[in-house]
């Protein structure tokens, strides 16, 4: 399993795989071990996420297509026409709050800024000097764009003009699907730091490297943030999964 998302009704779960399939899973059911549906392509899948209706689910892979699958009826669709040549694999896919664009994140280094509706690509942002994108989130209010990078930069982007908002650096990246977070209110940028084995915490307006924390005796794999308190969730190569908050 390569990547999880919840539907925004909270009683499903979706997980997408390597084995080239992604399922949907009621975890309000007594069977809920078992898929009550499923899709399958023909490449390995790293990233899900919901439309925030819940009836699209976006998907990405070792592909250079984003592609969108109608939860109601399986169909499958492939965004496309803003890049006519796409060769890079796409390590991950995220929604805007309103539904109305999608992100992905490219092994080219692109940041891609997709209608969610017309399934074109409006806007191709070069991130990370050529270094593989590895993750990107939208910020609630869908005006910036959060994207981490093998060159080691957390870089915040303006989503209406695709300009360089702040650079967050210090920390070292070099997870295929290192992914930078806000944390709950949005006061900070926190993504896993390689070396260390904690997460680097950066002041969101002025980019300031405030501390690391959450430190694990190998390298962290994953962080997601709170979306309501100062608390945030970190799982490790050390096999374990632990729960920060504000003490």
């Amino acid at each position: 399993i390569t990547g999880v998302a919840f539907h925004p009704n909270g009683l499903v779960l979706a997980s997408c795989a390597a084995d080239r399939s992604i399922k949907l899973f009621d975890i309000s059911a007594a069977y809920g071990k078992h898929a009550f549906q499923s899709f399958n392509d023909n490449y390995a899948f790293r990233s899900i996420a919901f439309h925030p209706s819940g009836d699209y689910l976006a998907a990405s892979g070792d592909s250079p297509d984003v592609r969108l699958y109608s939860v109601r009826t399986g169909k499958a669709y492939l965004m496309g026409g803003g890049d006519s040549e796409m060769s890079a694999t796409v390590a991950q896919v995220a929604y805007a709050g309103s539904g109305a664009l999608i992100a992905s994140a490219s092994s080219d280094g692109a940041v891609r800024l997709w209608d969610g509706v017309a399934g074109t690509c409006v806007r191709t942002i070069q991130a990370h000097e050529g270094r593989a994108a590895t993750g990107v989130t939208f910020s609630r209010s869908g005006k910036y764009v959060l994207s981490t990078g093998l060159d080691s930069c957390v870089r915040l982007w303006d989503v209406g003009s695709g300009r360089l908002v702040q650079t967050y650096a210090g920390a070292h990246l070099d997870a295929p699907n290192a992914q930078a977070v806000f944390s709950h209110d949005e006061s900070l940028v926190m993504v896993p730091d390689a070396r260390a084995n904690a997460v680097a915490c950066w002041d969101a307006q002025s980019s300031a490297l405030l501390t690391r924390v959450a430190e694990h005796s190998q390298p962290i794999t994953w962080i997601a943030a709170s979306p309501a308190t100062p608390a945030f969730m970190t799982c490790s190569t050390d096999e374990c999964v632990r729960f920060w908050g504000a003490q």
